[in-house]
């Protein structure tokens, strides 16, 4: 069943469908943006330059540290730009 809507109510939902269709545009911008964050997470290891990281890279080594009387292994990394291809250690 078809339902005739007045001039008043169909310019309101023309009107809210243009601002629904704005606000939908700029979420998906930010799911995008997102989306792009956690695939860069994912494949590649950022600028280190020797911090603490996870030794599963090939480009990680281990180093020593003291602290106090005790001795700890650090891992860094041996870059300082970001990986273009992470690689696992063999």
């Amino acid at each position: 069943m078809i339902k005739i809507l007045s001039k008043k109510k169909y310019n309101h939902l023309i009107v809210e469908n243009e601002r629904l269709i704005k606000e939908n545009s700029i979420i998906q911008q930010d799911v995008m943006d997102l989306q792009r964050r956690i695939d860069d997470k994912k494949t590649s290891c950022k600028i280190n330059n020797g911090k603490a990281f996870c030794f599963s890279c090939a480009n990680s080594y281990k180093r020593k540290v003291y602290w106090g009387a005790t001795e700890h292994e650090v891992v860094g990394c041996l870059l300082e730009v970001s990986c273009e291809k992470f690689s696992l250690k063999e």
